[in-house]
């Protein structure tokens, strides 16, 4: 495998990783909202929900990686 299909595996993976770490911060927030003591865990909810955002931005970084080396790729 060459140096840019190890690369492109690479953040694949990654982005993989970031998107089943928000898949399992949002399932938390959505169990805290939701609970019988929503309003304790409302903060809580709150900071999840923050990283999960910050979860996306980095995914979409790995993304826009993937796609300028996918392009790179093709003019060669």
């Amino acid at each position: 495998m060459n140096q840019v299909q190890l690369n492109t595996q690479g953040l694949l993976e990654s982005i993989e990783e970031r998107l089943a770490q928000i898949e399992a911060l949002v399932s938390s927030a959505h169990r805290t909202i939701s609970s019988y003591e929503a309003s304790l865990y409302m903060q809580e909810a709150a900071e999840l929900l923050q990283v999960a955002r910050e979860l996306v931005q980095d995914a979409r970084n790995c993304s826009s990686s993937l796609s300028a080396e996918l392009t790179a790729r093709e003019a060669k």
